[in-house]
């Protein structure tokens, strides 16, 4: 008897604790359980053997055909903040990015070609909405934001018909800018589902599409050096557009700090 009436009040308990968590829904947003995450991520974008690609089109005044692109010609590292609830749907993104793009444009009699390799500091600002199950943990992503692109260094290579190659500095020539982004995703959990399920955040995967738009100029056109290939088009634009593939890996504060931790621990063993 004692042992029915102990498996009654332990299935009663499973019961009244998992429909609990079936009743647990998501609000737009909430401060609720609001936390900070670290963000540590990477990606990129590919073109073929013949410089072309699908994942970046040139939106200025040079003809796209008079663009090649590198095998990876537009690689971002970023690393950043993510705040959010897991009960809310509504979050933020922030961070720092560095942005590495390579290409080459002809000049427009087809003569001479620059291979120009820029690197970038660029700073984003997400709005984000996690959409998903608050107990499974996998949560589909769409968020929209922006950013400020600067343009920290910049050379070309040039290289003509007859095979002379030259290297000149062109950061003069590229000035800062203004791009939208967007990304979407999906993001899984990889902590153990036996814990609460407000604490199955701790460590937490993004694969993810990015969408980056320039919304001027890169060039300046008033320092464009005398000898490049872009003075052989009349007012030359550079605007990209730029898709990328990549990965983020999400912590929470506390578990970033534990792997710190637990990193130097090891070093100094």
């Amino acid at each position: 008897m004692k042992k029915s009436v102990l498996l009654f009040v332990l299935g009663l308990t499973s019961i009244t604790v998992l429909g609990q968590d079936i009743a647990v829904k998501k609000k737009f947003f909430t401060t609720e359980n609001f936390r900070l995450g670290a963000v540590l991520g990477a990606d990129l974008s590919w073109a073929g053997d013949n410089g072309k690609t699908a994942l970046i089109s040139q939106k200025g005044t040079i003809e796209e055909e008079n663009i090649l692109y590198s095998k990876t010609p537009n690689t971002s590292y970023f690393l950043g903040f993510d705040a959010y609830s897991p009960t809310s749907t509504l979050g933020f993104m922030a961070g720092v990015s560095i942005n590495l793009q390579e290409y080459s444009i002809k000049n427009k009699n087809l003569q001479v070609t620059d291979s120009i390799k820029t690197t970038n500091i660029e700073i984003p600002v997400y709005a984000k909405l996690r959409m998903g199950n608050v107990i499974k943990g996998g949560q589909f992503w769409l968020a929209l934001g922006g950013g400020y692109s600067l343009t920290t260094q910049a050379t070309a290579t040039r290289v003509t018909n007859s095979n002379s190659i030259t290297k000149y500095d062109v950061k003069n020539s590229f000035q800062s800018n203004l791009f939208i982004s967007s990304i979407v995703g999906y993001e899984f959990s990889l902590d153990s589902k036996s814990k609460d399920f407000l604490n199955r955040d701790s460590f937490r995967i993004l694969l993810y599409a990015k969408g980056n738009y320039d919304l001027g100029n890169r060039l300046d056109e008033t320092t464009l050096n005398n000898n490049a290939t872009l003075n052989s088009y009349t007012d030359p634009s550079l605007k990209f557009l730029r898709v990328s593939l990549g990965l983020k890996i999400l912590l929470r504060l506390s578990k970033a700090g534990e792997v710190l931790t637990n990193a130097a621990k090891l070093k100094y063993q």
